[in-house]
């Protein structure tokens, strides 16, 4: 009986947060659920990158970029299987991230409504750090290393370029970037204009 009774108000709070969940759900706008499904559709089944020469082609999807930023080459030579563990945590941060529109009917405060902003953001940031990390040098030294080491290193970092800019040349954006960009654009503008309305409009 006393693991009935101090069971009773755990399982209570758990009903009434998957209502409020719930009723967070049903209270989505039906643009907004269309914005949801092109972000969903470009993020993990479209096509973010696409690198091809001739009959030779590879794709590359929103979810798996944080293995190409930690690793620039894999956007030519695919992900191994030691890049998964950050795929996996980029897809949770994205499936997270895709949860956010909820946050206006889950608290009233009025910021909530920034949150419509985040899905936009993380793929600024992406593009951004992804660019930065293509554009920089592929192979470090220790900071301990001769000269003759980063002569090397130097070296080999300009042979890469040089023979990834034919390649580089075959990168295009993806369908995935361009309809996901379309779902996040409505989402920022409006998380924006919900934001700026008066609290009694809302």
């Amino acid at each position: 009986m006393p693991n009935e009774t101090s069971a009773g108000p755990n399982v209570s709070a758990a009903e009434a947060a998957s209502h409020a969940w719930l009723r967070a759900v049903s209270r989505l706008a039906p643009l907004t659920w269309l914005a949801l499904i092109c972000i969903v559709a470009g993020w993990f089944f479209l096509d973010t990158l696409v690198v091809s020469a001739g009959p030779w082609r590879r794709a590359v999807h929103f979810y798996e970029l944080a293995a190409i930023i930690s690793n620039p080459v894999r956007l030519f030579l695919g992900i191994e299987r030691a890049q998964l563990p950050a795929v996996i945590a980029f897809t949770v941060l994205c499936l997270g991230v895709l949860c956010l529109p909820l946050a206006p009917f889950l608290s009233r405060v009025r910021e909530a409504w920034l949150a419509y902003l985040v899905p936009l953001a993380l793929m600024l940031v992406c593009g951004a750090w992804l660019y930065a990390r293509t554009s920089g040098e592929f192979f470090n030294t220790a900071a301990d290393t001769g000269t003759l080491a980063s002569d090397v290193v130097h070296f080999a970092n300009d042979l890469f370029h040089r023979a990834s800019q034919p390649v580089a040349r075959r990168v295009s954006i993806g369908a995935g970037s361009y309809v996901a960009l379309i779902g996040c654009l409505f989402l920022t503008w409006y998380g924006i204009r919900r934001y700026r309305e008066p609290p009694q409009v809302r």
